[in-house]
């Protein structure tokens, strides 16, 4: 296993908390089943503790996803139109890193996901009242799961396409996050295509 684990991981004890710990055991599939998402990650420490059961991160921006003590649903809406996401979080309950719906995603996905999470995991609010990661990243990914060595690993791809709505709603995702969003190879295809529309 060490040949698969990052260096700048270690696999500690997490701190005693009251929170529910992240469900990995049907967590990562259902992850992956939401298809294309805008994925929000601060920039982590050098050290930090893997969740019980959590799947081994295969990239470094993976690692607050995994690192997560529990995961609560946000579902907002504003003038710009709905914004849902989840937000993994850590023991002090601040947000670690994030996954937002795109118009991309698979939304039969993410109404499977909701209907498993606890009722009080879900957060309906008017506006966005969360405060954004300090020094983050956004990345539009799809999530995989893959079993190496015996390891369950977390990885993702940049995907193939996103259409025109779908870069519009990551750009603002983004913004609202306060987060570089890291360009996608056919981002100026869809630019020239929004220029034309």
């Amino acid at each position: 296993m060490g040949s698969v684990a990052p260096t700048h991981l270690r696999v500690l004890s997490p701190p005693a908390t009251g929170a529910t710990p992240c469900r990995w055991l049907w967590l990562g599939d259902a992850l992956a089943d939401l298809g294309v998402v805008l994925y929000v990650y601060a920039q982590r420490e050098s050290r930090t503790w893997l969740a019980p059961q959590a799947p081994w991160p295969a990239r470094r921006e993976l690692v607050g996803l995994v690192a997560a003590e529990r995961v609560v649903a946000s579902v907002a809406v504003d003038s710009d139109g709905p914004h849902e996401c989840l937000r993994f979080l850590d023991t002090d309950g601040d947000t670690l890193a994030s996954l937002w719906l795109l118009p991309d995603s698979d939304f039969l996905a993410w109404e499977t996901l909701l209907a498993a999470l606890p009722g009080d995991a879900i957060v309906r609010e008017r506006g966005r009242r969360e405060a954004p990661m300090r020094t983050s990243s956004a990345r539009v990914l799809r999530l995989q799961r893959a079993r190496v060595g015996g390891v369950d690993l977390l990885d993702a791809q940049t995907p193939a396409r996103l259409s025109v709505l779908g870069l519009a709603c990551a750009r603002r995702f983004a913004l609202a996050e306060h987060a570089t969003l890291e360009p996608l190879p056919h981002d100026c295809c869809c630019q020239r295509a929004a220029a034309l529309a």
